[in-house]
């Protein structure tokens, strides 16, 4: 199974201490090399990865394969909207209340895992869903469905 670590709650300075915090807890447990978490920056600053769903902004940073030994994924609620910039149009900033950490050590598995989660957050129900969340195991659970390699890739309707 894909570990999936949830933090609720997220006080951020910006979108890269955010980033920083969840990349941290993938690195404390071994998934992800050290050089994971500045990687993960950089590239966010180069292809940056906020998006706006109807009723939520979001975020999915990720990296390069080297830096990851195990799948994982790390999903943040903030505690308030931190500023992203926007997926395609990098000038304009997108308030992201969720942010979900992709750790993926094959580039052909980087497309699926995405396309579920942009399909679950096109959703209206799944929005709701995760605004309703308001513990780390209530969020665990409703991505565990969409990220779990048992289950394979799954839609949440």
């Amino acid at each position: 199974m894909t570990p999936i670590i949830v933090k609720t709650n997220i006080i951020a300075k910006d979108a890269y201490d955010a980033i920083r915090q969840l990349a941290t807890q993938l690195y404390s447990l071994s998934l992800v090399t050290e050089s994971f978490i500045e990687a993960v920056c950089q590239r966010e600053k180069i292809y940056p990865t906020g998006l706006p769903f109807e009723g939520m902004g979001i975020a999915i940073p990720h990296t390069d394969p080297e830096h990851v030994i195990k799948n994982c994924f790390a999903i943040g609620k903030l505690s308030k909207p931190t500023n992203f910039h926007e997926m395609g149009n990098p000038e304009n900033k997108i308030p992201v209340e969720l942010i979900i950490l992709m750790g993926i050590n094959n580039k052909e598995e980087h497309l699926p895992y995405m396309k579920c989660i942009l399909e679950n957050m096109s959703s209206k129900s799944f929005i709701y869903a995760v605004r309703a969340c308001e513990d780390s195991t209530g969020l665990k659970t409703l991505f565990g469905k969409c990220l779990s390699e048992d289950e394979g890739l799954i839609n949440f309707e």
